[in-house]
């Protein structure tokens, strides 16, 4: 049973509050529709209309389908829908209204499931999972993971946003906190993105794997791929284009897909990202029920909500790395499968020195450094970490000479400091080593060291833009 929830807000303070109804159990798993009731977003973007339909589409399909587990409870909070007679841009307003209602569900522990409404619906949503993450845990990091064949990181038209420039807002935000960008795109294709959407992707530092790899069942090594990303990352917002599947079964979308994926080619990833227990909220975008041919697409949609809930619901993985089902003892794919012939324990350790490296990488700014390390796996991160122990002659190595000098006349370094030294010098990240061996723009030194500072005399040029990552290349 589906219990109603109502959000209300001041107009004249914009405070938003939950009503729960009189029984609601904060020891049950909760959580809450939210339509996103737009295809404003579509119309700008001149792609098919009719999305704005997509959530009443939803609740309909979703009806039909049954919960196996008793620890869950179920919430509707209604539509967000736009204000035709809004004279400014009643989309962002709308966009605002969903990031307060998000906040407010997961302040109240109650984890938001988002019906679209066009991909517009992902700045709203996205927006309200950071902002939440920034006020309760700001030293946590936060990852997107997009199941799309697009990017969605087109340039806003005329300063509005679009179905299509989601993310590069979200991305503006991330860098106005001083956060890392953590953007992994599951599904693109050559033929969905134009050349300079790629160079935005670059420039952003994006993951991304594309659809064609995906499709070839080569699951276990994509799990492995994207296991440093689950990793690094400790909150995860998840987001569903139902246009990164074939039109096959999704007819019914803003924009059509000929040779899209199919769910056996998603789930095992989808269970495994779930399984981490990292997810934090969940959107499903793009669905055009007037398009849709016997409600397949919606009921395709249904579907990922309905598994989102159960696997979500059992928790993460067992600690032996198979998540424990109730379903007569089967096992679903851990995040991160162990290696064959591997020792557990030290795939553990390996794993926690990356994760640990990269943080402290992308903490100081060394972004060339953390995407190199992110490449590597983490046996590869233990053999770099040995050869820091002899870092300037790694240094006389890759061709850093004069680098590896001005380190002999510096004091001891710490055992973090000569591996990122390495791992830049291994990466061929110029920039990088000249922020560690003599300072940033301003003069602050980096790598901290016990011996004489010397400040870098003039100021560095700005930094080439930041090469995407097309994982497992």
């Amino acid at each position: 049973m589906v219990k109603p929830l109502y959000v209300r807000s001041n107009p004249v303070t914009q405070e938003f509050s939950l009503d729960l109804p009189p029984g609601s159990d904060v020891r049950q798993q909760r959580y809450a529709f939210i339509g996103f009731a737009s295809d404003e977003g579509v119309k700008r973007n001149h792609g098919r209309e009719g999305a704005v339909a997509g959530p009443a589409a939803l609740r309909k399909a979703l009806a039909g389908l049954p919960l196996h587990l008793p620890n869950v409870e179920l919430f509707d909070a209604g539509d967000i829908v736009l204000d035709p007679k809004d004279p400014g841009d009643s989309l962002l307003k709308a966009q605002l209204s969903l990031a307060r209602t998000v906040r407010l569900l997961l302040d109240s522990g109650i984890t938001p499931i988002v019906l679209g409404g066009g991909h517009e619906t992902a700045y709203g949503h996205g927006l309200g999972v950071l902002e939440w993450v920034n006020e309760n845990h700001p030293e946590n990091q936060l990852g997107i993971v997009n199941w799309d064949a697009h990017f969605d990181l087109r340039p806003l038209e005329d300063g509005r946003g679009t179905s299509g420039t989601p993310f590069l807002q979200l991305a503006r935000h991330f860098r106005e906190q001083v956060r890392p960008f953590q953007y992994l795109v599951l599904g693109t294709q050559e033929a969905a993105n134009t050349r300079s959407l790629f160079a935005t992707a670059h420039d952003l530092g994006v993951n991304y794997i594309e659809a064609e790899r995906i499709a070839e069942n080569r699951k276990s090594h994509l799990l492995r791929e994207i296991a440093p990303f689950l990793a690094f990352n400790d909150y995860l917002y998840l987001t569903n284009c139902l246009d990164v599947y074939s039109a096959a079964i999704a007819p019914g979308v803003s924009a059509t897909n000929p040779d899209g994926l199919f769910p056996g080619d998603v789930y095992r990833i989808f269970d495994a990202i779930v399984a981490s227990g990292k997810v934090l909220s969940l959107d499903v975008a793009e669905l055009l029920p007037r398009l849709d041919r016997d409600d397949v697409t919606a009921k395709l949609a249904a579907r990922i909500i309905h598994r989102f809930i159960h696997l979500k619901s059992r928790g993460p993985e067992a600690p032996n790395g198979a998540r424990a089902r109730r379903d007569g003892g089967r096992t679903a794919e851990a995040a991160v499968p162990v290696r064959a012939g591997g020792d557990v324990a030290e795939d553990t350790r390996a794993e926690k020195l990356k994760t640990s490296l990269i943080r402290v990488a992308h903490s100081r700014g060394l972004l060339p450094v953390a995407r190199a390390l992110f490449r590597l796996t983490p046996k590869q991160v233990e053999s770099l970490a040995c050869l820091s122990g002899s870092v300037e002659e790694v240094l006389q190595r890759r061709g850093y000479g004069d680098l590896a000098a001005e380190l002999e006349t510096r004091g001891s370094l710490s055992a973090t400091d000569r591996f990122l030294i390495t791992a830049a010098a291994v990466a061929g990240s110029r920039e990088s080593l000249e922020k560690l061996c003599f300072g940033d723009r301003n003069g602050n030194h980096l790598a901290g060291t016990t011996g004489r500072l010397i400040p870098f005399p003039t100021p560095l040029p700005a930094p080439p833009p930041i090469q995407a990552v097309a994982l497992g290349r």
